[in-house]
């Protein structure tokens, strides 16, 4: 059996290769046929569209003579469309982020009367006065959502459960951690 050699170069070709001994061969091969196909393809001359120049494109779709051409062209294309942008109303980039829906618990709303928590700082009394005396003259105020109410630390805090199922969680928690009174009771 003979041994076939390289396309391109005619070397013998590596074991498990069947056409081209590399893949820089197999590459060369493929502008060759791509130079021959595009030589078949003889396109009608025709005029630069920045210049004016008759030259003969290489492609279908090739409208100017050399790179030069097509940066002018592109500047051109560049301001145009940057003139073109600077004509429109300007947008404040954020806006993007406003949610369009607001939650009916946690949006915003408008209210005419306040609520207030017990006020017994002097800092307080005055500012609930100062509030009052601003709605009285018809000011309206903008409340963002419900507040969290707060809890009083002070009071001891206690567990709500039955009797019994505390005694069972007692007695888990003492074979478990070895602790007496495990729930603070």
């Amino acid at each position: 059996m003979s041994k076939k050699g390289c396309f391109v170069c005619k070397k013998e070709l590596p074991l498990g290769r069947t056409r081209f001994c590399s893949e820089s061969c197999s590459y060369h091969h493929k502008l060759e046929r791509a130079a021959i196909k595009r030589g078949n393809i003889k396109l009608d001359p025709i005029d630069c569209d920045t210049c004016g120049k008759r030259f003969e494109p290489r492609t279908s779709r090739q409208k100017y003579c050399d790179i030069h051409c097509w940066h002018v062209e592109y500047n051109k294309r560049r301001v145009a469309k940057r003139a073109l942008i600077a004509k429109q109303p300007k947008v404040k980039p954020a806006a993007r982020f406003h949610p369009s829906w607001k939650s009916p618990t946690f949006g915003e709303r408008t209210v005419t009367t306040a609520e207030f928590v017990n006020c017994d700082t002097p800092e307080r009394r005055e500012l609930k006065v100062a509030v009052e005396k601003f709605l009285e003259k018809g000011g309206t105020i903008t409340r963002y959502g419900d507040q969290i109410p707060t809890v009083d630390i002070q009071t001891d805090l206690t567990w709500q459960l039955p009797e019994s199922e505390e005694k069972k969680i007692q007695a888990e928690l003492q074979r478990i951690w070895g602790v007496e009174d495990v729930l603070g009771n």
